[in-house]
């Protein structure tokens, strides 16, 4: 008797102790201007491929948004063919693991030519840990912050390619 007590117990303990949730981010702070690459021949393409794709339509429109901001806006004359940057949403949760919210948000892009030549990969990450003391809205702030830094990460990133 004292063995299904305990095995109950433990379940109902593991079990409430891991909720994840998808929160709408904001607008992240980055201010990466990125003069490798010119607006007017880069296409964004945002791909979500999360299990778990809770607000997918906003969120890649708002990703898309902020890496079409970073872009330069100096027109590149002796370039006149088009570019796609295909950027992959790999991970964007927070999650409730032993009293700690965790956030974690993470981006993968490649660079590709008019001839399907990938020019360059690179990935952005970020992560974020607070205790819980004000519940869904501590889940919400660490989602965020996950967001801004893998905003970052990625654009920082993206400063390294090179168009041909």
């Amino acid at each position: 008797m004292k063995e299904v007590f305990f095995f109950t117990m433990l379940s109902i303990a593991l079990v409430g102790c891991s909720t994840s949730k998808s929160h709408m981010p904001s607008s992240s702070k980055a201010q990466i201007q990125l003069t490798n690459l010119p607006k007017s021949l880069i296409i964004v393409q945002i791909n979500d491929i999360r299990a778990d794709k809770g607000d997918s339509e906003n969120i890649k429109s708002l990703l898309k948004s902020e890496i079409e901001n970073s872009l330069s806006s100096d027109n590149f004359t002796t370039l006149q063919v088009s570019y796609i940057l295909e950027v992959d949403i790999v991970e964007y949760r927070s999650y409730f693991s032993l009293a700690v919210w965790n956030g974690s948000a993470k981006f993968r892009a490649r660079l590709i030519s008019n001839d399907k030549t990938i020019i360059g990969t690179c990935e952005g990450s970020g992560s974020s840990q607070r205790s819980n003391t004000m519940g869904y809205s501590t889940a919400k702030r660490v989602a965020q912050d996950a967001y801004n830094t893998a905003v970052a990460d990625l654009l920082s990133n993206l400063r390294g390619f090179k168009l041909n």
